[in-house]
């Protein structure tokens, strides 16, 4: 169970858009089957030799499938794609095309203005 925890470990390293909580998921199950055989162990030592088993070769790897499981789930989280750049609107780019920005567009439209005002006078 100790290469769990160097594998979750190296993960932290080599895939940091994993989550800690996830992590922290997988240390924690670790413990839980560690916890839980540890316990097994001492109820078998103290059990009669005649007796059978408490420990049974299939409820651990039961647990150790689920441990895997979990793992993998882990493990296999992709990568996040970057989020989008926003493209300019269609008018913003018009704007800017000619580098005046806007105060050269607001002069062109006061031009523009006084240019149609003219005229209609005429």
């Amino acid at each position: 169970m100790d290469a769990y925890l160097e594998k979750v470990a190296k993960l932290s390293e080599t895939k940091p858009w994993i989550t800690d909580e996830e992590l922290k998921d997988v240390v924690d199950k670790v413990d839980e089957i560690r916890k839980w055989f540890e316990a097994l162990l001492e109820k078998q030592e103290s059990a009669p030799k005649h007796k059978d088993p408490l420990v049974k070769a299939s409820d651990v790897l039961s647990k150790l499938e689920k441990l895997k499981k979990l793992y993998t789930k882990v493990s296999k989280k992709k990568k996040p794609k970057p989020p989008k750049e926003e493209k300019p609107k269609e008018e913003e780019k018009e704007e800017f095309a000619d580098g005046e920005g806007e105060e050269g567009k607001a002069a062109k439209d006061a031009d523009n203005k006084e240019k149609e005002d003219a005229t209609q006078g005429e």
